[in-house]
């Protein structure tokens, strides 16, 4: 009776062991989940042609608690915020990751173009002409 008593426990420590085992090699690959994101940049205005992603890094939580960053890439805005980067104004562009999503406000300036005209006439009444200015504004 003893014996059988040994036998039985055995083979039960044995079969919870077993499914300990396979349960975490199931685990072992897979990322946690993402439970928070947030945007970190340090730049909050941008000439529109010259927006940059590697100027923006995600910080991000997992749900083991584990924490990570890498930079911003265009696939992790949504279609929305894609045209917003390209639109003059104050933005607040949405990033999703893994299942976690947070928000940037960005300030997005186009390029102006300033002319100024001056004319300057020199002894014997000759005109310089005028030159073409790029100001950043």
């Amino acid at each position: 009776m003893v014996k059988r008593f040994y036998k039985i426990t055995l083979a039960a420590v044995l079969v919870v062991l077993l499914a300990l085992g396979l349960w975490a090699c199931n685990d072992m690959g897979e990322e946690s989940p993402v439970v928070y994101i947030e945007i970190r940049h340090t730049a909050t205005t941008y000439i529109i042609d010259e927006f940059d992603y590697s100027d923006f890094t995600v910080y991000g939580v997992r749900a083991n608690g584990e924490t990570f960053t890498m930079p911003l890439t265009p696939e992790m805005l949504d279609e929305i915020s894609r045209e917003l980067i390209q639109t003059e104004g104050a933005q607040k562009i949405k990033v999703n990751y893994g299942g976690a999503s947070a928000t940037f406000d960005v300030v997005l300036e186009s390029r102006v173009a300033t002319t100024y005209t001056i004319t300057f006439h020199v002894a014997g009444g000759r005109a310089i002409p005028s030159r073409r200015r790029w100001n950043r504004g």
